[in-house]
């Protein structure tokens, strides 16, 4: 890692102060996944999880319920901002292989992308201490969070991989490639934690 070497405050601060660059039909996606992620927070932190539905999400989002399915499969994925799907899985390693600019040192450039990949699957959540009572209330909707961000780390792992091999960096072999992307990816959430916690995501 040290042969990597790079200020991770320095990283930590470019994180906070910067977006990732994203097309206008990017952040229209992002904006709607994300108003219908709020509502379905809102609705069942004030009715609870069985009085609400798909079709009082989709009203509270102004989004059809069609809409609605095209973002998430149930109400229960609403709620905790993410869906597994195969195209997205395989679009997020393209995202990561190819997301620009590049940086020179290779812990900033995969803070940066790990940053954006995040932004890529996760919702803004409307109310963080919300969702978190929820959880509390519904164990079963913390478990399925943690288990499709699991999903997701796999393709991010992936998708780092990739993104230093064209780079021109190799590895020994498989074994050893896998241990120092899982290291460096592990080093590069650092940063971006805190600039998550200090940032837009903190709206407590």
């Amino acid at each position: 890692i040290s042969a990597f070497g790079a200020n991770l405050q320095e990283v930590h601060n470019f994180l906070v102060s910067s977006e990732p660059t994203e097309s206008l039909r990017e952040r229209q996606t992002r904006e709607r996944r994300a108003s219908i992620h709020a509502a379905a927070v809102d609705l069942v932190f004030d009715h609870g999880l069985d009085e609400v539905t798909v079709a009082r999400i989709a009203e509270a989002a102004e989004v059809s319920t069609r809409t609605f399915f095209n973002y998430f499969p149930t109400k229960e994925m609403a709620i905790v901002g993410l869906t597994t799907s195969d195209d997205i899985a395989a679009a997020l390693q393209r995202f990561i292989e190819d997301f620009e600019p590049r940086r020179e040192r290779l812990v900033e450039d995969l803070s940066f992308t790990i940053r954006a990949a995040f932004e890529f699957l996760l919702p803004r959540s409307a109310n963080k201490q919300k969702l978190r009572a929820i959880q509390a209330r519904h164990p079963h909707l913390g478990m399925l969070s943690m288990e499709t961000k699991r999903h997701y780390s796999e393709q991010i792992i992936t998708g780092i991989r990739r993104r230093i091999e064209r780079r021109g960096i190799t590895f020994a072999d498989d074994d050893t490639a896998a241990r120092a992307t899982r290291m460096l990816a592990q080093l590069c959430s650092i940063p971006l934690e805190h600039a998550f916690a200090s940032a837009r995501f903190d709206t407590e």
